[in-house]
């Protein structure tokens, strides 16, 4: 074999390889996306209310008349039975002037006892002297004189009664304001709050004291006039305060909608046996109105919001399908036309198309 021929030979096996093994052909890669199973779920939302809690029974207590306070009995948060005194004005003048009308009323007395029996003295002396003045033994001008003493004693008598009279009713003032100067409690309460300090002037009408029941609070809130038929006196709604649920009951329901709003105010009451629920403090309610059940998915699930579709994953393959919607409840929506055990993507939909074959992760 010649040079050429040699080199030719070279050059083949160089090209070719001697038992080389051909290149790998790279492996197609699998995606994974999060999924989710469908399941059927409640469809009620959640409407939630916040207001303060309120006494059951309150009482704002004033003095019928002004004056300077003389004593407060009682300490605010402190428990009073019904007909307890709370509080009483400086009544010294009040007294005085009862004790003055009561004695102008023993001496009017006494002195109208004196001129009554001087005016029976007096009505005999006339009978006698008017039977002499008739037989011709008493002159006109003595049965004059008798007349005359009788008619000025009667003006006396009079003038005492009258002096009574003023004298009963100064002390019945004096025993009226008495009365209005002290302040009792109305019903078994708990004082709420003292607007007062011993000492301090008060005018007539100011409230003084505010007293409630806390065995049982109230809530007032202000609900939507077409959800008026899911507060029917009666219903139970749930209310919370410092993560503790109770069961309150529609106790009232408003007859007219506020100008302001144009909403209806409906009262709760709220059992309160332990006192632990203080008025004042800020409870939350919530209403759940039954709207069944159905397929809720996670917002970012829905593709194409003007023709929604979501992935389902069926034997590993993604599959398209057009769904419609309902109503959204927190950071899911109703979604129709999947069914309850459906697996469906939630997440990494952006990486995939329709046929592809996937790996799952569940959520």
């Amino acid at each position: 074999m010649g040079r050429f021929g040699t080199m030719m030979v070279i050059l083949i096996f160089l090209l070719t390889g001697c038992g080389q093994a051909s290149a790998p052909v790279a492996e197609e890669k699998i995606k994974t996306v999060l999924v989710e199973t469908a399941t059927l779920s409640s469809l009620t939302p959640e409407i939630t209310f916040h207001t303060l809690l309120e006494p059951q029974e309150d009482f704002f207590l004033d003095f019928d008349v002004g004056g300077t306070i003389k004593q407060l009995t009682k300490d605010p948060g402190g428990f009073v039975r019904r007909g307890t005194l709370l509080a009483r004005l400086d009544t010294s003048q009040a007294e005085i002037n009862r004790s003055r009308s009561q004695q102008q009323l023993l001496i009017a007395e006494a002195n109208l006892t004196r001129l009554q029996q001087r005016h029976d003295e007096l009505m005999q002396e006339w009978a006698r002297k008017d039977t002499l003045f008739n037989a011709g033994a008493l002159s006109q001008v003595e049965l004059d004189m008798v007349i005359h003493q009788i008619r000025s004693l009667e003006l006396d008598i009079s003038q005492s009664q009258s002096q009574i009279h003023l004298s009963r009713l100064g002390m019945a003032e004096a025993d009226l304001l008495l009365q209005k100067s002290h302040l009792y409690a109305p019903a078994d309460l708990h004082i709420l709050e003292i607007f007062f300090q011993e000492g301090q002037n008060v005018a007539a009408g100011s409230p003084v004291m505010h007293l409630g029941q806390l065995e049982r609070l109230k809530a007032k809130i202000e609900v939507p006039i077409e959800t008026r038929d899911r507060w029917q006196p009666g219903t139970t709604i749930a209310v919370w305060c410092r993560g503790e649920s109770r069961t309150a009951r529609v106790e009232k329901v408003a007859p007219t909608a506020s100008l302001a709003l144009g909403k209806l105010e409906v009262e709760l009451a709220i059992p309160n046996s332990g006192r632990d629920w203080l008025a004042g403090e800020l409870v939350e309610i919530l209403q759940s109105p039954d709207q069944g059940e159905g397929i809720l998915l996670p917002l970012e699930s829905v593709l194409n919001q003007e023709k929604p579709y979501v992935y389902v994953v069926e034997e590993g393959i993604v599959r398209e399908r057009a769904v419609s919607l309902g109503m959204p409840k927190g950071a899911r929506i109703q979604v129709m036309g999947i069914d309850a055990g459906e697996t469906v993507v939630v997440g990494g939909m952006e990486n995939i198309f329709a046929g592809e074959k996937v790996e799952t992760l569940n959520r």
